[in-house]
C-alpha cells in the first residue's frame, strides 16, 4: 500500500502560507504504518511494572552496599572528634600541672560542687573537671560565685550546672545537654537541681579503688582542725582521686607509661535518663565514679568474672560494687585514652589484663607500654 501525494497548508503568519507534501511510499499517519494508534504510542512510551520493580531492586541493593560504608565513615569522624576531646582534656590538665605543680585534685565527694575561692589543692571540693576549666578557656565559668563576682555560690553553681560543654561528651554516645537528676542527688553549695550536664570521660584513679571515710556536711566542718586526719587514701595509685595532690615527680613509672584521661563505660540503656549509678552526677562534682575510673581490683587484675578491664557499652542487668569502675566506650573495639605525656592512644578492649593494671599505677615500678 502506498500513500498518494497530498498537499496541506497552514497559516504561519499574516499573509504567509507553507505547503508540506507526503511523498509517495511514505506514511504521514499512524494507521497507515500498520494500524497503531496514538493510544498505543502513549502505552509504549512508559515503563512496565516489571521494569519498575527491577529498578527499585537495583536501587535497594546499591543502598544496602553503600549504607555500611557511610555509617563507617560517620563513626570514624565521631571517633576522631572524641580523640580530639581526650587530647584537649589531657593538655588542659597538663597545663594545670605546669602552672600549679600538681595534677587536678579529685575533690571531696560526689555531693560537693566546686568553689572558686578555695583554690586548686585539697581544700577544693570540686573535682578534676571543675579544676581544669580555666585551662579550657572557661575561666568565666570557673569563677562564677567568687567573692568579687556579685553572685552567691548557690546561684553560681545553679548556673554552672545549666552549662553543658561539648568537649565533655563523645559524639558516638550522646550530644552535650542537660539530663535528668533521676536519683535526686542533693548537691551542696546549691539547691533544687533537676537537670545536670554529664561527662563521657574519666580520669585514672589507679589500680586500687578506695572509698573516702569522711564526708563533711559544711565547709566549716571540712576546715575544722584535724577533720581529715583520719582519712587514709594511701592505696590510691592514680593521677586524680579523693583530695589528691599528685605531682609530676610522683609518676615514677614515667608519663608515657601511665594512663591519664580516657573514655568511661556507661550502661547503654541509660545514656539519657541518669539511672546508671556511675553516670548520675554532674560533670562538675567532686570525687565519684562518674569522674574517676580504675584499672585493677585492690591492686590486682581480679578474676575473669570480676575485673576492671575496659569494655564496650552494653545494657547491664545490675550495677553494684566494682562493676561501677570500668573505662570503656560506645565505639567498637576500644577506647581513646591519653597518657601523662599528653599523647592519645587507641586502647583495645582486648588489652592484656596485667598490662592494663600496670598502666593505671603510677608508682609500682612495673613498667608497661600501650600496644601500638
Amino acid at each position: 500500500m502506498t500513500c498518494q501525494r497530498t498537499e496541506s497548508s497552514c497559516s504561519l503568519g499574516k499573509g504567509t502560507r507553507q505547503s508540506t507534501a507526503v511523498k509517495e511510499g511514505t506514511c504521514g499517519t499512524n494507521w497507515l504504518r500498520g494500524g497503531s494508534t496514538g493510544r498505543d504510542n502513549d502505552r509504549t512510551a512508559g515503563f512496565t511494572l516489571v521494569e519498575l520493580l527491577v529498578v527499585v531492586t537495583i536501587v535497594g541493593i546499591l543502598l544496602a552496599l553503600l549504607l555500611p560504608a557511610v555509617q563507617a565513615a560517620r563513626e570514624a569522624a565521631r571517633k576522631s572528634a572524641c580523640q580530639n576531646h581526650v587530647k584537649q582534656l589531657a593538655c588542659a590538665a597538663l597545663m594545670h600541672e605546669s602552672l600549679l605543680r600538681i595534677f587536678p585534685t579529685g575533690g571531696w565527694d560526689g555531693s560537693w560542687l566546686g568553689h572558686p575561692d578555695r583554690g586548686f589543692d585539697n581544700r577544693q571540693p570540686g573535682g578534676w573537671i571543675y579544676n581544669i576549666l580555666p585551662f579550657l578557656e572557661q575561666q568565666a565559668l570557673h569563677q562564677l560565685g567568687a567573692s568579687d563576682s556579685g553572685m552567691t555560690i548557690d546561684d553560681a553553681n545553679a548556673l554552672r550546672l545549666a552549662t553543658p560543654l561539648p568537649i565533655l561528651n563523645c559524639p558516638s554516645r550522646r550530644q552535650p545537654g542537660l539530663y535528668p537528676n533521676a536519683l535526686d542527688i542533693q548537691y551542696k553549695l546549691t539547691a533544687g537541681v533537676k537537670q545536670v550536664p554529664r561527662t563521657d570521660y574519666a580520669v585514672n584513679g589507679g589500680d586500687y579503688a578506695q572509698t573516702p571515710t569522711r564526708h563533711p556536711g559544711t565547709l566549716a566542718q571540712a576546715d575544722s582542725p584535724g577533720y581529715w586526719s583520719s582519712t587514709d587514701m594511701q592505696f590510691q595509685t592514680g593521677i586524680s582521686h579523693h583530695r589528691s595532690q599528685v605531682t609530676l615527680a610522683d609518676i615514677r613509672d614515667g608519663g608515657s607509661n601511665t594512663m591519664f584521661i580516657g573514655e568511661k563505660s556507661i550502661d547503654s540503656d541509660h545514656y539519657m535518663d541518669g539511672k546508671d549509678l556511675v553516670d548520675s552526677r554532674t560533670q562538675f562534682c567532686g570525687f565519684a565514679s562518674d569522674l574517676v575510673r580504675w584499672t585493677g581490683i585492690s591492686g590486682t587484675i581480679g578474676t575473669a568474672s570480676f575485673n576492671n578491664l575496659p569494655r564496650q557499652d552494653k545494657p547491664l542487668t545490675f550495677l553494684n560494687g566494682y562493676q561501677n569502675q570500668w573505662f570503656g566506650s560506645a565505639h567498637a573495639g576500644g577506647l581513646n585514652m591519653s597518657l601523662c605525656d599528653g599523647s592519645v592512644r587507641w586502647m583495645s578492649f582486648g588489652i592484656d589484663a596485667e598490662t592494663f593494671r600496670r598502666l593505671g599505677n603510677r608508682r609500682d615500678g612495673q613498667w608497661a607500654t600501650t600496644p601500638p
